[in-house]
């Protein structure tokens, strides 16, 4: 076995150098994009983790009760609880600079208490000058050096942050060196005293969270339940490394598409690879007869071309995994950005780390995978007669390559029916769903060469009355050889299909979400802080700011919208509350359509929403699906005034969250949350007004106090689709990987079937063809198997895209998302279609 891979597989691979090198630089696009996408998604959980650890200290337990907080009393019921030695509260509170619209997230601790869970190192300098001072003036304010420095900000500098009255100077009084605490959310932090920064963010007599630390020898999970009996069911209590699992569920979703989009680039290249090895093959049958006749084993021939493969796939890994590194650094901003739009979180990966866990997994998938594409036309050489191999190679294939077409087509078909069928009938199994769309990868691969073989059938006929020489003869090269033609159209159909199934996807959120919002954007105005409220990185304002705004004359009513995050039965759900709408003007008129109602007429939901004499909620459609509630349900919701029971009186659409979205009524959320702060404000002018004219005069009356952003509807909009394409910048790498492994597996087969023709075009030289007709004939058959490709893959990639958008996403998330065709996407694959090919033909034309 060593001999024939050192003597034959070896000796064939350093022959066939361009073919080997093409081979191994599919497998590493594909490697390099799975590699990237692994990195980022550990970095960001190793976020999670590191900014929980660093925050937390030393505490052994933390008590939260949601996003609101809890009274600054619940402090002295804490400290009287057996075992508890220290309980620190804290307040967390993301704000943004006013210059930049960076994120910060704000710690507001008590210094007097804070040694007891966290240390501070200082840059070299005392921290502060005088704690006093700091704890005295209320725009204290501690950074990073680490974000001090990326911002050039020095001592004694002034920072402008928003808050919830508006625009906020806070003067720079201490440094804080990079390690501990300064590590967390990597180094984009600040720290305040807790009552100033109670004031600032609108917690006056509250507390986010209290960090508490166990008396020596005491059982951490005794006092986490004389806590929970002491407090009561509205709060939570666990240790501190729960709050990053509960931060890495929230990404799963995210993670578990991005990592299943940078397989299908890998499937890709594992095409390749099988192609690579089945043309290998053929035209090495006298070399396996030669050795079969020597008395060479079947099983040392499987080996040998198994083993070429296995060296391909492992060069191939390795080069990737570097290269996954480097692609990972220039990914990172895209994906995390990405991350931060679906699960309105701020997340930052900035610790990139390259392990041998990581190479080591890449080498094996990529020599695994490789060795599984190799098999099947590996085991076809361990067929070849010894005697038949010594004819001419044509001999009895066409029969048998028209058969195999045959069945090709309909194995296709058939697969990509049972993935239709897989994706319409599974419900949770992420890994039937994955499987459903690989499937269906396979399936459109094996379809595409029959199609193209059907069409060029079709085609044949007029060719031969235009008696054109050369197109026939293009036209009858494509079907004399049907293998060639499926090797050279395979790897291009899979790299163009990927491409249209992400336009599907990205279209339909972007198509859907625009819609949505065309449905209940029904205010002429939206008021928040600066930044993009749909995307939560807005700051929270004071509901005070209504009366401000209701002065205005042509002003018919302002009302607060709020979104907070809320757990229901373990799982993170967007709770929303919205102020009633002002009374319409002419009787008649609808009050309710804020909302994209399923279930019930818009009036009468919202007339029970805002008016009933029992606490009333509303809930997504993916939160039906979800949890099984229905209209008419009752759902009992943790708040901070305990354990409250709501009545469901209507489903809406609404895809702010993946879990799910509830809806109350202001008064309700009042009542149960006392939390007097928006996340913005809605403002109904009256008839006649300019919305243009009103934003302007608003803006004259709120800037000398407030940085407020008042967007128009068209400008929400706008916002809407931003967002969705920035949550989707981070596919175009995929795609660039895609059509580079296509691009290689082109160049590759294009190439051989040129090399394996050399006595078929030397013929047609000798008996009057010109350089210029055979290099004709060959860019047709290039443009023909390319362009065709192109067009398969608009259809397959669209009913795949179809299948992904309204089954597969609608099982895992819950959301009904409106199928759209991606017409620019598509224009644009035909496109790439016959630039992939025209750049593979360059060379093999030359050649001929």
């Amino acid at each position: 076995m060593r001999n024939l891979f050192q003597y034959i597989a070896l000796r064939h691979l350093k022959t066939k150098l361009g073919r080997t090198v093409l081979g191994i630089l599919g497998i590493a696009c594909g490697i390099a994009l799975y590699v990237a996408i692994t990195i980022i998604n550990e970095s960001t959980s190793g976020y999670f983790k590191e900014s929980m650890t660093a925050v937390s200290g030393k505490a052994t337990l933390q008590i939260s009760a949601g996003e609101v907080g809890f009274s600054e009393k619940v402090s002295e019921k804490v400290e009287q609880v057996e075992g508890v030695k220290d309980s620190v509260p804290i307040i967390e509170n993301r704000s943004w600079l006013v210059a930049t619209n960076e994120s910060v997230m704000v710690l507001g601790v008590d210094l007097l208490q804070e040694k007891a869970v966290r240390s501070y190192k200082d840059t070299g300098k005392k921290i502060m000058g005088d704690a006093m001072v700091f704890m005295s003036q209320p725009d204290s304010m501690i950074l990073t050096d680490t974000f001090a420095k990326a911002h050039n900000i020095k001592m004694d500098d002034k920072l402008e942050l928003s808050t919830s009255k508006g625009t906020g100077r806070f003067t720079i009084r201490g440094l804080l060196a990079p390690t501990g605490l300064a590590t967390a959310y990597g180094g984009g932090m600040a720290i305040m005293d807790i009552d100033a920064a109670r004031i600032a963010f609108g917690k006056e007599g509250k507390t986010d969270r209290i960090d508490v630390v166990t008396q020596k020898g005491a059982d951490v999970d005794v006092v986490a339940q004389r806590l929970r009996a002491t407090l009561g069911p509205s709060f939570t209590v666990q240790r501190p490394e729960m709050a990053s699992q509960q931060m890495e569920r929230m990404v799963e979703s995210f993670q578990f598409m991005s990592h299943f989009f940078s397989t299908l680039a890998l499937i890709v290249g594992i095409f390749l690879i099988a192609n690579t090895v089945s043309i290998s093959v053929a035209e090495r049958r006298k070399e396996i007869g030669t050795l079969r006749a020597l008395g060479t084993t079947r099983a040392g021939i499987l080996t040998m071309f198994v083993s070429e493969a296995f060296a391909m796939g492992t060069l191939g890994s390795l080069l990737g995994a570097g290269a996954g590194r480097v692609v990972a650094s220039l990914m990172v901003d895209a994906v995390t950005k990405a991350m931060t739009e679906q699960t309105r979180q701020n997340i930052a990966s900035t610790d990139l780390k390259f392990t041998a866990a990581n190479l080591a997994s890449a080498v094996a998938l990529g020599a695994v995978a490789s060795v599984i594409a190799a098999f099947i036309p590996s085991l076809k050489a361990t067929r070849v007669d010894p005697i038949e191999a010594m004819k001419r190679k044509d001999t009895g294939e066409a029969a048998h390559r028209k058969g195999w077409q045959r069945y090709s087509g309909l194995i296709g078909l058939g697969l990509m029916a049972l993935s239709a069928a897989g994706s319409m009938l599974v419900t949770e199994s992420k890994l039937i769903q994955v499987f459903s769309q690989l499937v269906s990868i396979i399936g459109a691969a094996l379809l595409g060469p029959a199609v193209i073989l059907f069409v060029m059938r079709l085609i044949q006929p007029f060719a031969v009355k235009r008696e054109k020489m050369v197109p026939r003869l293009a036209i009858d090269n494509i079907l004399r050889n049907p293998k060639r033609t499926a090797t050279n159209v395979t790897n291009l159909m899979v790299g163009l299909t990927l491409v249209v199934i992400i336009a599907c996807v990205n279209v339909s959120f972007k198509g859907t979400l625009l819609r949505f919002f065309d449905r209940i954007l029904h205010a002429d105005l939206i008021i928040s802080t600066t930044g993009r409220m749909q995307s939560h990185e807005t700051q929270a304002l004071s509901e005070t700011l209504l009366t401000e705004i209701q002065k205005n004359p042509a002003v018919l009513g302002a009302y607060g919208l709020r979104e907070i995050n809320v757990m229901y039965q373990n799982d993170g759900q967007l709770l929303k509350y919205y102020g009633e709408p002002p009374a319409p003007e002419q009787a008649g008129e609808p009050r309710y359509n804020i909302f994209d109602t399923v279930d019930r007429e818009s009036e009468a939901m919202g007339h029970d929403l805002f008016h009933s004499s029992e606490p009333t909620i509303l809930v997504s459609q993916n939160f039906v699906v979800h949890y099984k509630k229905k209209t008419g349900d009752s759902m009992e919701l943790m708040t901070p005034s305990g354990a409250k029971q709501f009545r469901i009186v209507g489903v809406i659409n609404d895809y702010a969250n993946p879990n799910g979205t509830l809806v109350v009524a202001r008064s309700t959320y009042r009542s149960f949350f006392n939390d007097p702060l928006v996340s913005g404000i809605a403002v109904k002018l009256k008839k006649g007004a300019d919305p243009v004219e009103v934003r302007k005069q608003l803006d004259i009356a709120l800037s000398k106090k407030h940085k407020l952003t008042i967007m128009l509807n068209s400008d929400i909009k706008t916002q809407v689709g931003q967002i969705i394409d920035q949550s989707f910048a981070y596919t175009r790498s995929i795609e660039i990987a895609a059509l580079l492994v296509a691009l290689f597996g082109l160049m590759n087969t294009l190439l051989i079937s040129v090399l394996e023709r050399t006595r078929e075009l030397g013929l047609s030289r000798a008996v009057g063809m010109t350089r210029k007709q055979v290099s004709k004939m060959i860019l047709l058959e290039a443009a023909g198997q390319g362009g065709l490709g192109a067009l398969i893959s608009m259809f397959v990639g669209t009913f795949l895209g179809l299948l992904w958008v309204t089954q597969n996403l609608a099982h895992s998330l819950g959301w009904v998302v409106d199928f759209f065709v991606p017409w620019e996407a598509l224009a644009k694959v035909l496109c790439l279609g016959l630039l992939v090919t025209m750049a593979s033909i360059a060379r093999p034309r030359a050649r001929s």
